[in-house]
């Protein structure tokens, strides 16, 4: 009590604001594209917005690759990249081929597929593609990945 004799109350033009933080900044993350994803057992497939089912159908049915990327024996952290430069690469290509094989002889399973679906669904592969489907049977089936992207 005798430390605080003598003292007296602080009129409010002496108080001082307790100091404010700043706001928090959000990090900017990579704008997502929307992609509408379908599996049926080993089978998938995906395209981005406003993009029709037909299209889907009409790149598993009539479409032929013209390059194509051999993902075999990658690891599935160097897909992104492989990815990236040969989609990057394939010019005023519309529709190229992932082998990403089945996966057989992976301790774990099967990893690339998803992979490549990851790559190709992220930026900035995002916006050059328009849709992708397993490959039918004659061209590598559930191994291969067809891939319709935009004109460039």
């Amino acid at each position: 009590m005798r430390a605080i004799q003598g003292a007296r109350p602080l009129a409010d033009r002496d108080r001082v604001a307790p100091a404010r933080k700043p706001a928090a900044v959000p990090a900017r993350a990579p704008r997502p594209c929307a992609f509408s994803i379908t599996h049926s057992g080993d089978q998938i497939s995906g395209r981005a917005a406003g993009v029709s089912a037909e299209t889907v159908r009409a790149l598993s049915s009539t479409r032929e690759p013209v390059a194509t990327l051999d993902l075999h024996g990658r690891r599935a952290a160097e897909v992104a990249a492989a990815v990236t430069r040969f989609v990057a690469g394939a010019g005023s290509e519309r529709t190229v081929r992932i082998v990403v094989g089945r996966g057989l002889h992976s301790a774990g399973g099967p990893v690339l597929g998803a992979a490549v679906t990851e790559a190709l669904t992220r930026a900035p592969l995002a916006r050059r593609v328009l849709a992708f489907c397993s490959a039918p049977p004659r061209l590598g089936g559930d191994g291969a990945v067809l891939v319709l992207l935009r004109k460039s």
